[in-house]
């Protein structure tokens, strides 16, 4: 049984890989498209975990995001439990990123956001314009 489509797009998106330029990105869409049967399990797995951590991150963040106490200030402890999620999902990240020999390219549990095109040759930042650089 191969990979679902969705499965291949939670990937791209748990390892920070664009989906837009997907079609440029030929070593993480052939490991996609032919892990073993094994492997594919180890997939599965990892990314129900992922999916569960990003509730839980979501689910403490909405519930302990104000203020607990008006008469003396007093906030929520969630910011431990919220980043020793955020560090679980960024190990269950780096366990994907094992079973398919890709580096992860943008942290998705963290602030950052997507890195730019610099992976892609040719596109964004310092790449003279989107011209092919020649010679």
């Amino acid at each position: 049984m191969a990979l679902t489509d969705t499965q291949k797009a939670k990937c791209r998106h748990y390892l920070g890989y664009p989906d837009q330029f997907r079609y440029r990105n030929t070593r993480l869409e052939s490991v996609l498209s032919n892990l073993s049967a094994e492997a594919e399990t180890q997939v599965a797995d990892i990314l129900t975990a992922l999916a569960s951590i990003e509730t839980s991150i979501l689910s403490v963040a909405l519930s302990q995001g104000g203020l607990k106490r008006v008469d003396e200030v007093e906030f929520y402890s969630g910011t431990s439990a919220t980043s020793s999620r955020q560090n679980l999902g960024r190990m269950y990240a780096g366990r994907l990123s094992v079973v398919l020999g890709v580096p992860i390219y943008s942290d998705v549990f963290g602030k950052g956001g997507y890195l730019g095109d610099s992976f892609f040759p040719g596109f964004g930042q310092g790449s003279g314009g989107g011209s092919i650089p020649l010679g």
